[in-house]
């Protein structure tokens, strides 16, 4: 894995994991039932959850191309991350808790709320779960492996991610708006376009949205939104890689887009028929960049909040 500029996209319906490398789709990898979330530790290794599974949920790892057999979880796994100590935190939905994985093996289940959806890590190592209840959301706090803290959310929530000043940023798809967050407390809000759900943050410290609803996607700086860009009919993915290109993954399109200078600049077929629903950082880049992990000297971040 180049600086992380090689990375995989999830193909729910089709059980397959397809490599974009080199500027190019690759062959894919097939994974256990229905792949969903991802993460990319500290030494490269890609994490997947398969929201069903062959018997229940499961995680799986990709390391040079080989995909490992599936750790069980069991229920409905979804979003993925990993904290600073290579630990891997996995949703399970329908039970409403995480499970932390260490060295390939899952560990304890910790209750976080109903209907947990996404979770990142913040520079304290902390582990943020969005939780959604009908029409409204929580957000809950892990510190060292308990359970630390609820706050309560405005309307829906869904995909969220930390900055480089450690604060999250959460959307929601019933929403029109991105929430930021310091320490469990909302503490603004940014107007956006029709039904927020990826987000992302760049190198420049930018936090970027995919509003699904009108096919655009828009940089939030300083607590202001940018004209919204349009990439194509229902952007429901969004990462940065290492040389702070951004890309979002079109579910009706199927395709992967890169997005630069404030236009589409290069379209990838990526050759599936299922869905490409991940409603978050597709390549579970984010960690990598927000810890520094693999991140080109070059590119250290510019902060701008």
């Amino acid at each position: 894995m180049k600086y992380l500029t090689d990375f995989y996209v999830t193909a729910y319906n089709d059980n397959k994991l397809y490599p974009f490398q080199d500027g190019a789709i690759g062959s894919p990898l097939t994974t256990d039932v229905n792949p969903w979330g991802c993460c990319v530790d500290k030494y490269g290794t890609t994490w997947i959850a398969n929201v069903w599974g062959t018997t229940g949920g499961t995680v799986q790892s990709i390391k040079a191309g080989v995909i490992s057999a599936p750790i069980f979880i069991g229920g409905n796994t979804v979003g993925l991350c990993v904290d600073q100590s290579n630990t891997i935190w996995v949703v399970r939905q329908d039970t409403g808790a995480v499970y932390p994985i260490i060295n390939g093996v899952a560990g304890a289940a910790i209750a976080t709320g109903t209907t947990p959806n996404y979770c990142c890590c913040d520079l304290n190592n902390d582990v943020w779960v969005v939780n959604t209840i009908a029409t409204t959301s929580t957000l809950s706090r892990i510190h060292a492996g308990n359970l630390t803290g609820t706050y309560n959310l405005a309307g829906t929530s869904l995909g969220i991610c930390c900055d480089l000043n450690n604060d999250l940023w959460i959307t929601g798809q019933d929403n029109t708006f991105v929430q930021r967050v310091q320490q469990g407390r909302v503490v603004g809000t940014v107007a956006v376009g029709g039904y927020p759900g990826a987000i992302c943050i760049d190198l420049n410290n930018n936090v970027w949205v995919a509003n699904d609803g009108d096919g655009t996607v828009q940089r939030i700086s300083k607590m202001v939104a940018s004209k919204p860009i349009y990439v194509g009919v229902s952007p429901c993915g969004l990462c940065v890689d290492s040389n702070n290109a951004l890309w979002a993954v079109l579910d009706a399109g199927k395709k992967l887009v890169k997005i630069a200078d404030g236009r589409v600049a290069g379209t990838f077929a990526i050759g599936c028929t299922g869905q490409l629903q991940s409603w978050g950082d597709f390549t579970g880049m984010q960690a990598a960049l927000l810890f520094g992990w693999n991140r080109p000297p070059a590119l250290a971040p510019v902060m701008s909040f």
